[in-house]
């Protein structure tokens, strides 16, 4: 079973840790395993929905050719001030490729705002 698996918190706005760069939105993410070494870029791509900005998707490039056509599963979390804990906010998955692709979270109508990291794993 080939994997990686990256999950985050809120850092810097542009961070880079065990591979992982991080380009907004502030979340500081680390590879945990395998199938790209070298690290894997993410993007965050929002839109204006009356006075707040929400995540459409979360791009990932640089994605090493061995992660092709393995499944993906990319959650975004968050912090739930009542409980005091990080919970998910959204869940997308389908299938990695080589190069890049993109975790679809249109209408899911989270706020950028209350996003705290990115988790992502590759596996197949």
């Amino acid at each position: 079973m080939a994997g990686v698996a990256i999950t985050g918190l809120v850092g810097a706005a542009a961070a880079s840790l065990g591979g992982l760069n991080i380009e907004s939105l502030g979340a500081d993410d680390a590879i945990v395993a395998a199938c790209d070494d070298d690290g894997i870029d993410v993007a965050f791509t929002t839109s204006h929905d009356g006075d707040s900005f929400v995540v459409d998707s979360v791009d990932f490039s640089g994605v090493d050719d061995a992660c092709d056509g393995l499944d993906y599963v990319a959650v975004l979390t968050g912090f739930d001030e009542v409980a005091e804990e990080t919970i998910e906010l959204a869940r997308a998955n389908d299938t990695a490729t080589s190069g890049s692709f993109s975790a679809s979270f249109a209408g899911e109508g989270v706020l950028a705002e209350d996003v705290l990291g990115i988790s992502l794993v590759i596996s197949g």
